[in-house]
């Protein structure tokens, strides 16, 4: 009797777990994105680099702002590099490729300006061995048309 009864708690158990368990949260993907009104100081300078479609180069980083939530509509930047040493940028945008885009640093080191191809705006620098940022530098993409901006930080 002691046995059938342990039984069917076992089982009354492990239902109402499940029964618990399927009512909890649904786990869900969320993105925390920002948009800085912080632009390049009138002192930044331009740096000059190669404009390519394509880089293969370590990973470092990619930050994403999200502007419309309903649509996903976004703007990227990913960095290739390690650390503060960068051999290229990719900014993306879901915007149309006559759109400007702009990639820049925080610490005014870089500014470059250009159409996307195929959604994406790349400067490469891995021919000149690189460039370096300063600590906590932020590196920024943004779709000027759009006025949308995305930025990582940069930092070893």
């Amino acid at each position: 009797m002691l046995r059938h009864w342990l039984g069917r708690a076992l089982a009354g158990a492990v239902l109402a777990g499940a029964v618990v368990a399927a009512s909890g949260p649904a786990a869900s993907a969320q993105t925390v994105s920002s948009n800085p009104a912080s632009s390049p100081t009138a002192s930044s300078r331009a740096v000059s680099g190669t404009l390519s479609t394509a880089a293969v180069h370590p990973f470092t980083g990619t930050g994403c702002h999200t502007y419309d939530f309903w649509s996903g509509a976004h703007v990227c930047v990913t960095v290739y590099g390690s650390g503060l040493h960068v051999n290229a940028v990719t900014g993306e945008t879901d915007g149309p490729d006559s759109d400007w885009g702009k990639l820049w640093d925080s610490d005014g080191v870089v500014t470059i300006y250009g159409h996307p191809t195929n959604h994406n705006l790349t400067v490469d620098w891995t021919g000149g061995g690189g460039i370096w940022l300063p600590q906590n530098d932020d590196f920024c993409f943004t779709d000027t048309t759009l006025n949308q901006t995305a930025c990582l930080l940069i930092h070893s």
